[in-house]
């Protein structure tokens, strides 16, 4: 093998391996990263806001206090949320129902984003089944059991600082409305 040949190879072995340090590189920095790293796993104590509507046009039913939300980061970005139950009377005079009560239900696949200012972004969407008592005026709570409504939850929210803001939203049975519940709280 003559001289030349050498650093021919030399040369082709240099400019591969500078070529795939290059092309590994080429990542796109402004990807946010996964939760790792910002602690986000704990129970934070919250007040619940019980509203109905959408957009701007949600209408406050309920405000309820101490409400638990435990979050626990499974892997990468997938998290769990635990929604504590809770009973609320509705505002005298409204209307349709005087009182409404959830059970306990859980949120699987919710996705937790790490943005750049450290924010974790919480979003998510799925099928629910979630125990409700709507008690109508003209009823008795205690004569009222609780019903099971399949329903597609759709959760957006913020962890920062240990502050938890989320909020969950779902139409049950044939409501021409969603349910919206806000949670505002801390670890």
């Amino acid at each position: 093998m003559n001289i030349k040949s050498i650093f021919a190879v030399a040369f082709m072995a240099t400019a591969l391996v500078g070529t795939t340090f290059t092309l590994a590189s080429c990542e796109d920095d402004e990807k946010p990263e996964t939760t790792q790293g910002v602690e986000v796993n704990g129970t934070y104590n919250t007040t619940l806001n019980v509203g109905a509507g959408t957009g701007s046009q949600i209408m406050t039913l309920a405000s309820v206090k101490d409400q638990k939300v435990v979050v626990v980061s499974l892997n990468g970005n997938n998290t769990t949320l635990t929604i504590s139950n809770y009973e609320a009377d509705l505002p005298a005079g409204f209307p349709y129902y005087k009182h409404i009560a959830q059970k306990q239900y859980m949120l699987k696949n919710v996705k937790a984003t790490k943005l750049a200012d450290g924010t974790v972004k919480l979003t998510g969407q799925e099928e629910v089944t979630m125990s409700l008592r709507i008690v109508k005026p003209t009823e008795e709570k205690a004569n009222v059991p609780f019903n099971d409504y399949k329903a597609t939850v759709k959760t957006e929210g913020t962890i920062k600082n240990g502050k938890l803001n989320l909020t969950n939203s779902f139409t049950p049975g044939k409501m021409p409305f969603p349910v919206v519940y806000t949670y505002t709280g801390q670890k």
